[in-house]
């Protein structure tokens, strides 16, 4: 990028029309390429964009509201979590379980039983080629006399 610099014209807005006349003006003085003909800190500070600014009191207020609304979101975050790890541990039954492998099969999800009749087992196999995230779902209905292969 500080290649670039030298050899391309200066940045500008893409829509200057939703800025202040004076933002731009100020900008585009900031943005002067050659330090001789750019403005000084000193002019800069003299500019209606800097002399007609609100003062810093305003934007000390607004950051201390966003400050005090941040922090109070973070705290309800916790407490959502906190009572999410509460409520996690009484839903916690040991009768299903998520495998992942990585084998060179069709990468088909299926599901099997295991020692209990209600307890079942779901194993994704992968391989390296592009169906590895392309598994298929296969649901089977004794009741349902179409076969066009959608699932509903």
């Amino acid at each position: 990028a500080i290649f670039m610099i030298p050899t391309n014209p200066p940045p500008t807005f893409r829509k200057p029309e939703l800025w202040s006349d004076d933002f731009t003006d100020f900008v585009k003085k900031c943005l002067v390429k050659n330090p001789e003909q750019r403005a000084t800190a000193t002019q800069l500070l003299q500019h209606p964009f800097i002399k007609n600014a609100k003062p810093v009191s305003i934007l000390r207020d607004l950051i201390t509201e966003a400050m005090e609304i941040k922090a109070k979101r973070h705290e309800e975050q916790q407490r959502e979590l906190e009572e999410e790890e509460e409520n996690s541990d009484e839903d916690e039954l040991d009768s299903h379980t998520m495998v992942k492998t990585s084998s060179e099969s069709v990468g088909t999800m299926r599901a099997t039983s295991t020692m209990s009749e209600g307890a079942q087992t779901m194993i994704e196999h992968n391989s390296t080629m592009l169906e590895s995230d392309l598994g298929t779902m296969v649901i089977n209905s004794e009741d349902e006399e179409e076969e066009d292969g959608t699932m509903k």
